[in-house]
């Protein structure tokens, strides 16, 4: 043996002549196969010789990532996609193809997202979550999501589709990042958008998916914004995002359809539940509301004593959402609303099992939640606006362009400021709900 020349010398030396000998290996596979003549060994299977199963499959995967991660599933024609109107289904298959995850490749990840540089241990996990992505990505692009049959709460969710929506949002959220710095920025924020997509597919679960759409919108969200800041001076790109924003759906909010959507489901659902109508005729056997003998009830007739209250409140709050009020006054007007309904109904049996079931005492935090995810893409629009006036002019604008999207909190225009490295937009009153008031930052690539 050589002097010096150990095993660890020897796996050193191979990994340093490695890129050379895959570019032997491809340019002899790129030669033989232009001449007709039997092609080599299948590059995976040397690899596997030198590095082991695992090893190999992680080198090729990076190498296919680093050539072809830049894909952007083209637009689907409606016809190719008639009979094939759920996305739901195509999502589902998507989970199906995630990998198996490396040692440690869960923290990695969120490193990435923490601002860490992908490496290419990443960008091998990444190679293995293509087939993933491209099929998330379809399903994005489809109107309609039915996730299945509705649990008890109104909701289509199992208890594992959060798990799986979670990491197929950091996969997308990593590959973003990944590809920025890469150079591939188009195709950066078209898994910005996808996420944005996913977020609105995940409301059609219920009412009660809407925090969990709301936190991929957010994902989307901080993405974009970080991608955003690492693109040199490109009004063709920004104008692109521009008008996908305008077009692409983003997060649940609460409207008065959904709302009374909820309503429905939830005393749908409860009278369905035996257990639960039995529990309550118990607690009203004595007496009804009126002081009366409690009559032999039905269980439709049972409920109906509660249908109108919720859905009086739900109406109310439905006008509240859809007025013109800013966004604080609706907060403090629903909570307003919540505390009303408590003190009316909070002692009656079954009106006050019947709020606990359709979450009221939640929807002050869930609104302000989705205008916190609001605040957020208005403030990526109107620094849109800001992007495209620098590139064409070489440098930030002095004060806030015209017409651009207002702080949801306020209803007036977002705060500016020009600051190091690139420039701030401020909200202009506080999240009704933390207390806080909201400031997004955004870097200008040089």
């Amino acid at each position: 043996m050589i002097a010096g020349y150990t095993d660890q010398g020897k796996r050193k030396y191979t990994h340093a002549l490695l890129p050379v000998w895959v570019a032997l290996m491809l340019g002899a596979m790129n030669i033989q196969g232009a001449a007709g003549k039997e092609s080599p060994p299948d590059l995976e299977a040397q690899l596997e010789l030198i590095y082991g199963d695992s090893k190999a499959r992680d080198i090729v995967a990076q190498q296919r990532y680093e050539e072809e991660g830049a894909e952007i599933i083209p637009t689907m024609k409606e016809a190719a996609l008639a009979r094939m109107d759920n996305a739901a289904l195509f999502y589902y298959q998507a989970f199906l193809l995630r990998p198996q995850s490396g040692e440690g490749i869960s923290l990695a990840i969120e490193e990435v997202l923490r601002g860490a540089e992908p490496d290419g241990r990443i960008r091998a996990h990444l190679g293995h979550c293509r087939e993933m992505i491209h099929v998330a990505e379809l399903a994005s692009q489809m109107p309609q999501c039915d996730w299945g049959l509705r649990r008890p709460d109104g909701t289509h969710f199992t208890p594992e589709l959060p798990i799986h929506t979670r990491h197929l949002t950091f996969v997308l959220a990593a590959d973003a990042r990944t590809l920025a710095v890469d150079g591939h920025y188009q195709a950066a924020l078209t898994r910005c958008l996808t996420m944005r997509c996913i977020a609105h597919h995940v409301s059609a679960g219920g009412i009660n998916a809407g925090v969990l759409s709301i936190s991929i919108d957010g994902m989307a969200g901080s993405t974009m914004q970080h991608v955003l800041g690492t693109i040199p001076p490109d009004g063709k790109i920004l104008s692109w995002l521009r008008d996908r924003l305008g077009v692409v759906p983003g997060t649940w909010s609460l409207t008065r359809e959904s709302l009374q959507e909820h309503g429905e489901l939830i005393l749908d659902n409860m009278q369905g539940n035996r257990a639960l109508l039995n529990e309550i005729r118990q607690h009203r056997a004595a007496v009804d509301v009126r002081g009366e003998p409690t009559p032999n009830l039905t269980d439709e007739e049972l409920l109906a004593g509660a249908r109108e209250p919720l859905a009086k409140f739900l109406r109310s709050v439905g006008r509240i959402t859809d007025s013109s009020m800013n966004q604080a006054q609706k907060y403090t007007e629903i909570e307003g609303l919540v505390s009303e309904l408590e003190a009316t109904y909070g002692a009656d049996p079954l009106v006050g099992r019947v709020i606990l079931r359709s979450g009221a005492r939640q929807i002050p935090e869930w609104f302000a939640l989705s205008v916190r995810s609001q605040a957020r893409f208005d403030a990526i629009r109107a620094a849109i606006e800001i992007y495209l006036l620098a590139a064409r002019s070489g440098h930030l604008p002095k004060t806030l362009p015209t017409n651009v999207p207002k702080d949801p909190f306020s209803g007036e225009d977002f705060g500016y400021e020009i600051t190091a490295n690139g420039f701030a937009l401020r909200c202009r009153a506080s999240d009704p709900r933390s207390g806080k008031v909201w400031e997004y930052e955004f870097q200008v690539c040089d």
